[in-house]
This record gives structure tokens, C-alpha cells and sequence, in this order.
């Protein structure tokens, strides 16, 4: 398991790093931002930070001015609620201060109080923080970063990385969310290089030391290096002016523009002209709102993205100028999926080598796509839909897909249209099949084989109850239970039945008697009598089998990403098992099950089939429905103070990654899983990424309670030892006991 970095950062400069970094004039809420901006900048260089709140006063408080004072408070109770915060005990013992400050600094008058340093050192001294974390020291205390002792004294073997305050203070410079005025930046480069060493000096045991830029206008471009979103939004709309794209271009991405200067010059709290310089661009306010206004887009209405983009693929204009304005709505928009689908068509008409040869002219391919952008949203009840409808869009339109093909026949546009939207619907219709309810007629009734050359999967092979289905086991009978009707809950009070069914049928009735789970003979029949009455009724709702599957993945690229998976273990499994397509089938189904599955843990809607939940992620070893997973979260939970009406732990891209590597790492824990809980007002709060349960620990315990077992049969199935040569360990054993097994797990880890 990687090891999470610490930072440690010398309490007694928290107040000249805010100092440096933060104007005491400010508005409150300004000093606010900018406090908790340059202490996340801080932050950001590891994991987690230490605090040490035995020095709060003396180190802290006494240092830190007084208009900054409660917003430092506050970040430090955000971020210990973000579970970003780790505390180090006070050294108190005599015993104890002689152990982590040897050389008596704590006495003299080269050193101090030393608080600081003895807690820090006992912190990262432990074994167990040794074990888990590195750790990241910042000072500008050149002995605790030399950590000089006796050869034989603990203290000198302890590992860490050293940065110079120095450095940090540099760093502070460039930083991207250090937002500096020019007189800032000078008064830290003035201090960094003063005689005085008001910063300190670097340290020869750092991993590096940061230049100092040339000027503030040098820093700021370095600053905008680090901010590759808004950057790249800004070089694309140069370069679309550079490229002379007509006005009305323009104008649709004025909107992008507009939205990303004015975010930054609100954060920064600077002029919406100073905003823009930094982001590369020397448009104004105004330039913007008239290029807007060519197109007719008015910015001082909130606009959704998606519709100027669709306007830009109804212009029977250039082709690159369209690509070229997708990829900065796709580049201003990474979390909007339809925005970003629309961006990765416009890439694949780009890289396209026959659209570039198509007889026609390429911008002839403008008005196609777009007829079969505006179809794709015209014949789709939502964005799903939409996102299935594009994806058909895109696929068409890849090397060797059915356009190029029509392009190399030299199509008219009028017929690449055509052939856009006919794959288009063959797509989506594939992924409405995929998704249908249509009944089977028997569970164990054949079913359809995936073609070789077909990606999608059926109904009939992915999604339905059945002796071959990839995300279920086979159910124990045919059919679904009656969730019962309002209608019977009255009639079960005035007297029909006396029982205590709440309305809803227990799954795994028995066909044919009514009988069902925990529920008594005679109650049950009556439930079968009142059930029967209102089987026509049309207010008698059931929870039926076939809506158990309803939704592969939370988006469409993830229902894609399913179904490639499917597609690529059947092509394994075809040439591993030697062309036999029914073997094939079952092992790529078995397969899939290990990755795809629901979730009782996730926030998802039911019915939603995930990768990697926690259900294929971590073995039910217990098979208690992953009871130690339970526990791990909750005590989780309650280690860190967070009283949670309800939790969810849902995959992200470190679950798979982890799971294929091993079920475990090397100290037992699971793959990485996000924990987010919601509070009694029912927000949704993030407690973690980096969740792992510990499955090491399980697994011992399960192999504890084996090893009675295989003793006790090992002892029955074994021939009876002849008189006088009964082994030593068996005869001491009590009567009725198995005797202990040589090299057995204690399960302490």
C-alpha cells in the first residue's frame, strides 16, 4: 500500500507565511479566501497535514496577526472535518522530552521552547505513523532539518523530506492558487533575498531548491502553465481569432469565454480585464458581449452551454473553425458529458485521413453532423439518451465506420446524413434492447450468443433473470412477488387477516400456495385469497424480477465501457477455450460477474450495474453480506466524530486498478473506495477517497474458524493409531477437543 504523505509545517511560521501572502485590508469574507487558499496551497504538497495543539498559544496564537487569526481557526476545523488533519500528542514526561530533544535545546538559549519539534518528532517516531505515512518537514529551523544525534540514538535513523520555509515562500510565487499583487511578490523576493534571512536559508538536504521568477509578469505565467483548463480555453480562442474564424464563431464561444474570466476575476477580486490578461486573452467586457451579440447570444442571460454548440454544427461553415470552437466548448466543459461527446466527434472528424480527401470538400461534413447532432437530441427523452444517440454518432464516424466508407464512395452530403443517422438509431435502439423488460419464457430457455463481430449485447444475454446471466444468480423459482395494493392493507384491518404482513410478499413464495417467508399457514392463505381477488385490479403494483437490471453504469460512457468489457472477455475466452461460442459465452459471463455488479453500498438508484462495487471488489468471506466492510466504514465514522444518517461507498478509478493487481495489498487492506456519508439535513458530505476495509484481518479470522473444522474431520476420517503409539499432542488434548494445529494462524497481523 502507498504510504500518504504528512506535511509537517513549523507552527512558528504559519503567521509569517499569512503575513506575506494575505492583505490586512481586505474585506473579512476576502481575507477569508485568501487565508484558506494559501494554507490548502500549503496542504496540497502531501496528503494530510499535522497539527500540534499543545503550541497553539505560544507558537500559534502569539504569531499569527489578529485579522487572520479566526479564519486560520476556521480552516483548521474545515479541514479536520475533511478528514485532511492529524494531531500530535504533547510530549509531557521529562523522561519523554529527554528521549525526542537529546541536546537539551529545550534549556538553552540557541533553541526554545521546542514544543514544536519534540511533538513532531515523537509523532513521526511511532511505528505505526511510520509504517503508514511519510512525512514532509517544513522549517526554517536548520537542526531539526539537519537531525544530527548519536549514531546510536533512534531520532537519527528517522526518515523524512526536508523543505527550506525558504523554499516555501518562493514556491508561493508561482503557486496557481496564491493569487499575489505585484507588491507581494516583490516584498517576498526582496525578503528571499535579503541578507537578513527573514525566510531563512535553503537546506543542503532538500530535494530541490525554486528559482526565483524574473518579475511578477514571468510568475504569472508560470501560474497559468499549472491552470491547463483555463489556459487551453484561452490559447483555442486566439487561435481561433489568429485562424480569422468569421464573427459568428466568434460569438458562440464568447459565452465559454466570458464565463471563465468573470470566475476568475470574482475569485481573485480583481478587475475583469486583469482576469483576462492573466488567462492570455486582451478582450474586455465589452468586446466579448458584442462578439456574443453577432450570434445573437445576449451574456447577460445565464445560457446552457449545449445550445450554442448545437447552433455552431447548424452554420454551413468551415469545418476547422466548428472542430476547432467544439474542442474549447469540450476543453471550458470537461464535466458536462454531451459537451464533451460532442468534443470527442469533432477529434474523430479532425483525425479523419478520408473526410480529408472526401470529394465533396470537408465542410460538406459540417451540415451532416450537425443534421445528426440536431436528430440525436430531437428523438432523445433526456441526456442519456442524448449521450447513447451521440455515442451511435461517433461511432459511425471512426476510422473504418460506415460514413468513411460512404465518404470513400464519394457520398453526397445528403446521404453521409442519412447514414449518420441510421447508425446513430441503430445504436441507441441496441442500447434500449440492452435496457427492455421483455419477459422470457423460461429461465433456463437458450440463450442468443453474442456475435464476434457485433459489440453490443442483448437482452436476452446480459440483463435477464437466467441460468446464463452475467449479473444474477439463477432465482429459485420463475415470476415476482406482489408488493400488495393500498386496497388490501384496508381489508386486512377490518378483519380479513389478523397477521403481520405489511403489504409486501416475501420473495421465494412458493407458486401455487401462497406460502410465504416468516409468515404463518393460515396468514399466508389468506394473503393468497386477497391477492387473488385483486390480481385484476388495476391499482395492484408488483416489484417484479424483470426490473431488477435497469440501468448499465451511471453514464453512458460507463454503459460503453460495459459493453466492451463484455465484447473483449468473450474474444478471450473465444480463443482461449478454441472456438467453442456456448463455452465462450458462459466463461466471458463468469467473468464480467467478477467486475460488474449492484450495489447495496451505493448511492446509485437500484437496478444500476456498477464496476467494481464493493459486491466484486472486496469477497464476502463471512458471508454476511460483507459485514466487515460494515463495521470498518462505521468505525471510521466514528473515529473521526461524524454522526451520518446514512453512508455510501462507491468505486473510482483506484477500485480497479487495485483489484486486478490483488485482492489485498501487502498489509490486508482492500481496494480504494470513495466514502461519502449525509448528514441529518440530508447533504452529502466526501470523507474520503482512500477507503480500504480490512480484509487481511477477515481472512484470519475465516481460516481461525476453519481450522477447527478440517481438525475435527481430519480426526474422524483418520484410522484409529494402534495401542501404544498415540502421538504426544493428541493425548494431551482434553476429551472432545481437537488437539492444536503445528503453524497455525494466530490472525494477528
Amino acid at each position: 500500500m502507498s504510504k500518504q504523505t504528512v506535511v509537517a509545517l513549523d507552527h512558528a511560521k504559519v503567521g509569517t507565511l499569512l503575513a506575506y501572502t494575505v492583505e490586512k485590508k481586505l474585506p473579512k469574507e476576502q481575507i477569508r479566501n485568501k487565508v484558506f487558499s494559501v494554507l490548502d496551497a500549503v496542504a496540497g504538497l502531501g496528503d494530510k497535514v499535522l497539527y500540534v495543539p499543545s503550541v497553539g498559544t505560544t507558537e500559534l496564537t502569539n504569531n499569527i496577526a489578529i485579522e487572520y487569526l479566526p479564519h486560520f481557526d476556521g480552516w483548521l476545523k474545515k479541514r479536520t472535518y475533511n478528514n485532511k488533519i492529524l494531531t500530535a500528542s504533547e510530549v509531557k514526561s521529562e523522561r519523554a522530552k529527554k528521549k525526542f530533544d537529546p541536546d537539551n535545546r529545550r534549556n538553552s538559549s540557541r533553541g526554545g521552547y521546542e514544543g514544536w519539534d519534540m511533538d513532531v518528532r515523537q509523532f513521526m517516531l511511532n511505528r505505526n505513523n511510520r509504517e503508514k505515512y511519510d512525512f514532509l518537514v517544513i522549517s526554517a529551523d536548520g537542526a531539526f532539518l539537519d537531525n544530527k544525534f548519536n549514531a546510536d540514538n533512534a531520532l537519527e535513523r528517522m526518515k523524512f523530506r526536508r523543505m527550506s520555509f525558504k523554499s516555501l515562500m518562493i514556491s508561493m510565487l508561482t503557486h496557481p492558487d496564491v493569487p499575489l499583487t505585484p507588491q507581494q511578490h516583490d516584498t517576498i523576493v526582496h525578503a528571499a533575498n535579503s541578507t537578513s534571512q527573514k525566510f531563512g536559508a535553503f537546506h543542503n538536504l532538500e530535494q530541490s531548491h525554486p528559482k526565483i521568477p524574473e518579475s511578477f509578469e514571468a510568475a504569472l505565467e508560470i501560474k497559468n502553465a499549472h491552470r491547463p483548463i483555463e489556459l487551453n480555453v484561452g490559447k483555442r480562442f486566439k487561435k481561433l481569432v489568429k485562424n480569422g474564424a468569421p464573427v459568428f464563431v466568434l460569438g458562440l464561444a464568447a459565452p465559454v469565454i466570458f464565463n471563465k474570466v468573470q470566475a476568475r476575476a470574482d475569485e481573485r477580486n480583481i478587475p475583469f480585464a486583469q482576469a483576462a490578461r492573466e488567462l492570455g486573452l486582451e478582450f474586455t467586457e465589452d468586446d466579448l458581449k458584442s462578439m456574443a451579440a453577432e450570434a445573437g447570444l445576449d451574456l447577460a442571460v445565464s445560457l446552457t452551454p449545449v445550445g450554442p454548440l448545437k447552433k455552431a454544427w447548424d452554420v454551413l461553415g468551415n469545418l476547422d473553425d466548428i472542430i476547432a470552437l467544439t474542442q474549447l466548448y469540450g476543453e471550458a466543459y470537461p464535466d458536462n458529458l454531451v459537451i464533451r461527446k460532442m468534443a470527442e466527434i469533432a477529434t474523430t472528424v479532425e483525425g479523419s485521413e478520408a473526410f480529408g480527401a472526401y470529394v465533396y470538400g470537408r465542410d460538406a461534413l459540417t451540415g451532416a453532423v450537425g443534421s445528426a447532432i440536431d436528430w440525436a437530441f430531437a428523438g432523445s427523452e433526456g441526456e442519456e439518451e442524448a449521450l447513447q444517440a451521440l455515442q451511435g454518432i461517433q461511432n459511425a464516424l471512426e476510422a473504418g465506420g460506415a460514413v468513411e466508407q460512404a465518404a470513400n464512395r464519394g457520398a453526397t452530403r445528403e446521404e453521409l446524413t442519412d447514414t449518420l443517422t441510421r447508425d446513430a438509431e441503430l445504436h441507441r435502439g441496441q442500447v434500449r434492447q440492452l435496457l427492455s423488460a421483455a419477459p422470457v419464457a423460461a429461465t433456463d430457455a437458450p440463450l442468443t450468443a453474442p456475435r464476434l463481430e457485433d459489440g453490443s449485447l442483448s437482452s436476452e444475454t446480459i440483463l435477464m433473470d437466467g441460468g446464463q446471466v452475467p449479473l444474477g444468480e439463477k432465482p429459485v423459482l420463475p415470476g415476482s412477488s406482489a408488493i400488495l395494493a393500498p386496497g388490501f392493507e384496508e381489508a386486512r384491518q377490518n378483519g380479513v387477516s389478523e397477521g403481520s404482513v405489511s403489504g409486501a410478499g416475501a420473495v421465494g413464495a412458493e407458486v401455487g400456495t401462497g406460502k410465504l417467508d416468516g409468515v404463518s399457514a393460515t396468514t399466508a392463505a389468506d394473503v393468497a385469497d386477497a391477492s387473488a381477488g385483486l390480481a385484476a385490479s388495476a391499482d395492484l403494483a408488483r416489484k417484479s424480477s424483470y426490473d431488477r437490471y435497469r440501468q448499465i453504469g451511471r453514464t453512458a460512457a460507463e454503459e460503453a465501457e460495459a459493453l466492451a468489457d463484455y465484447e473483449r472477455l468473450f474474444r478471450q475466452s473465444y480463443v482461449e477455450l478454441g472456438g467453442h461460442k456456448e463455452a465462450a459465452r458462459d466463461y466471458a459471463i463468469y467473468r464480467f460477474k467478477q467486475m460488474w455488479g449492484l450495489s447495496a453500498f451505493a448511492p446509485e438508484a437500484a437496478g444500476t450495474v456498477l464496476k467494481y462495487p464493493v459486491e466484486t471488489a472486496y469477497p464476502d468471506l463471512e458471508k454476511d453480506g460483507h459485514g466487515y466492510v460494515r463495521k470498518d466504514v462505521e468505525d471510521l465514522l466514528k473515529a473521526q466524530g461524524v454522526r451520518a444518517a446514512k453512508w455510501h461507498l462507491m468505486p473510482n478509478d483506484k477500485t480497479g486498478r487495485d483489484r486486478q493487481q490483488a485482492p489485498a495489498d501487502e498489509d490486508g487492506y482492500g481496494p480504494r473506495m470513495t466514502l461519502t456519508y449525509d448528514d441529518e439535513t440530508g447533504q452529502r458530505h466526501l470523507l474520503t477517497e482512500d477507503f480500504q476495509a480490512n480484509v487481511g484481518r477477515v481472512r484470519d479470522r475465516a481460516w481461525q474458524a476453519h481450522i477447527p473444522n478440517n481438525s475435527r474431520r481430519a480426526a474422524r476420517q483418520a484410522p484409529a493409531a494402534p495401542a501404544g503409539n498415540i502421538p504426544a499432542a493428541l493425548a494431551a488434548a482434553a476429551p472432545g477437543k481437537a488437539a492444536p494445529v503445528d503453524g497455525a494462524s494466530s490472525g494477528a497481523r
